[in-house]
């Protein structure tokens, strides 16, 4: 019976000390809110929807969804190190692009197209880093990511949510009432939480929405 939650394949990990009736802070913590059930992990990559597919994405993804409870679809993230979404270009163009032309910001389209449109690059830095990519490339994508964010200081904030809830949940990647989209953020490591993601939202903003 465990005893702790581990970060390394910590979302198997906890569906095990789950099913296995075993007492850490976060099975306690699911108690507490109500979470019961067999803890089931999503494995499987989904279809994306052809919104996502319009703005360049891949045709399947990993699901925003890490375990699912009962009715509870949860995404798992370590608190202490954590991304809201990978720096592939797959994911940030049809991540950007969708909200952007809902909230018909027409400047930043324009912006983002020019600079991203043009990115070749598919792999995020950490991968390139530890594939020990050239140097040259690690700067040209360390360039792109500076210029994303002085484009993103014009986004106004309720937009800059909209992406940030996009970005945990997968809503429009997926589908709302997809398996793949998540519903529920559980937190472990530095600190344990457990919310609905639209929750945890505003709290988040400030530290996670730069690229």
């Amino acid at each position: 019976m465990c005893s702790t939650i581990l970060s390394l394949n910590a979302e198997q990990n906890i569906v095990d000390c789950l099913n296995s009736g075993g007492n850490t802070i976060i099975t306690r913590l699911l108690k507490n809110f109500g979470v019961s059930g067999k803890a089931i992990r999503v494995k499987e990559y989904f279809n994306v929807s052809g919104d996502w597919l319009k703005f360049g994405g891949n045709q399947i993804s990993p699901p925003k969804t890490d375990i699912i409870i009962g009715e509870y679809k949860i995404s798992v993230k370590n608190s202490s190190n954590f991304q809201i979404v990978s720096g592939n270009i797959c994911e940030i163009r049809p991540l950007l692009f969708n909200i952007l032309s809902e909230a018909e910001i027409a400047s930043l389209d324009i912006k983002l197209s020019k600079l991203l449109n043009n990115i070749i690059i598919e792999k995020t830095i950490g991968w390139m880093k530890r594939h020990k990519c050239l140097p040259m490339i690690l700067q040209s994508v360390d360039d792109i990511h500076q210029d994303l964010n002085k484009i993103f200081d014009e986004v106004p904030v309720k937009t800059k949510k909209d992406i940030m809830m996009e970005a945990f949940t997968g809503r429009k990647k997926f589908g709302e009432n997809t398996i793949a989209s998540a519903e529920y953020s559980l937190m472990f490591g530095k600190y344990q939480h457990f919310d609905k993601i639209e929750n945890i939202i505003d709290c988040l903003l400030p530290t996670k929405i730069s690229f």
